[in-house]
């Protein structure tokens, strides 16, 4: 094997002779360069372990190395989800969840807390919860016709109109922010 593999590595060093220095023939590994810096070899790392899908311990520590090497959260990820296209989703969506696990044990995810988009959404729900009463209310209304007086239906027209602009604000702001975040 030993042999065979020293002839490939003549082969390469005739086309580059620079890139057959470079392999470490008793380990059979790459010796470290310095023409990509530590974060695009780490990324590059990453993307390839994710293309191959089973190599877990090898992936989570690549991303121990990669944050080492002051990688964002968000560029091993966006790696991971670039390569998708190559590898399948399904491979990505493993090593995105090896790296929360990761990321966890490093302390980098962020602690949900009641911040202003899950304060946002308590209040949708009640929007949303006080429009599903006042149609309900509505509908019994019907179905008694006690002869409520005009003005008492207006304003709670009025009132369900309001609730009705309010959710079409939140849902406005979500679309907003979403279309931010992906550009």
């Amino acid at each position: 094997m030993s042999n065979s593999f020293d002839k490939i590595i003549a082969k390469i060093a005739k086309i580059s002779p620079d890139i057959a220095t470079c392999i470490d023939t008793s380990t059979h590994s790459i010796k470290r360069r310095e023409i990509l810096d530590k974060k695009t070899t780490c990324l590059i790392n990453i993307a390839s372990l994710t293309t191959l899908g089973s190599c877990h311990k090898v992936l989570k520590r690549s991303i121990n190395e990669a944050i080492d090497a002051d990688c964002s959260c968000d560029e091993i990820l966006e790696t991971m989800l670039q390569i998708s296209f190559s590898c399948g989703l399904s491979r990505s969506i493993d090593a995105i969840f090896e790296a929360k696990s990761v990321f966890e044990d490093r302390g980098l995810l962020k602690k949900k807390s009641k911040d202003k988009s899950d304060k946002d959404d308590e209040y949708e729900t009640e929007l949303k919860s006080q429009l599903e009463n006042e149609s309900d209310d509505e509908e019994s209304k019907c179905d008694s016709d006690d002869g409520e007086d005009k003005d008492s239906s207006d304003e709670k027209d009025a009132q369900k109109l309001e609730t009705e602009c309010e959710l079409d604000k939140i849902n406005d702001n979500k679309v907003e922010k979403n279309n931010r975040n992906h550009h």
